[in-house]
């Protein structure tokens, strides 16, 4: 066993948090290899972060990074490290995405980046009271002179429920990263220049009752992953080069509306 004195602490925190995601005591004799694998297994546990390893030499100083690494790994002079990117909060999520649609020419931003309460920021709604650490739970940016991409980052918005950015003039692919909106319940992204593919990851959203993706330049494959879509009920594809058919299992169910012909905004 190990003395105290041969041991490595080692704290692995998200940047700016102060709160530590890991801590291990490794031997002192541990090898970089080793020590990149459990560090590795250990932050696979945790949620939501993004992990670099990068062979870091403290001889060769990296303004950014050489304190924290020291905080890690001590005296060690050359190893194999973890780095934990920054946890982002609900008001940089946002700022990615309002620079992203190009937020400054919006038709309506009222309040965006500002420091009042998100509830007060156009078209959002909040869930009141809620101890969660996500807390948006309406996005409604319809008709709202939005241009650009979706950023990967809107997946981490994990409480949204209603999600509204059609009639727009958003391009690109849909983000893969809108799977992980598993409190979703509608989703309107319909009347934009969408290109790609449907992405499969849609078939996590098991909460969809209303998703509506017509008006736009999406092609390939109808995802059969869509039947995994059990609350569906009003599901909306047409006006573009989409191939296949909707999966039967969901025609089977009570839904209101499939095609052309429904409510829509």
């Amino acid at each position: 066993m190990s003395n105290e004195k041969d041991l490595i602490h080692i704290s692995i925190e998200a940047v700016g948090s102060g709160i530590p995601l890991l801590k291990l005591n490794v031997p002192s004799s541990i090898q970089s290899n080793e020590l990149y694998e459990r560090v590795r297994f250990n932050l696979d546990k945790v949620d939501d972060t993004i992990i670099l390893f990068l062979d870091y030499d403290f001889n060769n100083p990296l303004k950014e990074t050489e304190d924290s690494m020291k905080d890690l790994y001590g005296d060690v002079k050359r190893i194999t490290f973890a780095l934990m990117t920054k946890i982002l909060t609900e008001r940089e999520i946002l700022e990615k995405f309002y620079y992203a649609t190009n937020g400054p020419n919006w038709k309506r931003n009222d309040n965006w980046l500002s420091d009042k309460p998100l509830k007060e920021w156009y078209g959002i709604k909040v869930h009141e009271g809620s101890d969660e650490k996500f807390i948006i739970k309406v996005l409604d940016l319809y008709n709202n002179k939005l241009e650009g991409v979706l950023p990967k980052e809107i997946g981490k918005l994990t409480n949204l429920q209603w999600f509204y950015l059609n009639h727009n003039k958003l391009e690109g692919k849909i983000p893969k990263e809108i799977g992980k909106l598993t409190n979703l319940q509608w989703l309107y992204l319909n009347h934009n220049k969408l290109e790609g593919e449907i992405p499969k990851e849609i078939g996590k959203l098991t909460n969809l009752q209303k998703l509506f993706l017509s008006n736009n330049k999406l092609e390939g494959e109808i995802p059969k992953e869509i039947e995994k879509l059990t609350y569906l009920q009003s599901l909306s594809l047409y006006n573009n080069k989409l191939e296949g058919e909707i999966p039967k299992e969901i025609g089977h169910r009570r839904a209101k509306h499939f095609g052309a012909s429904f409510e829509e905004r």
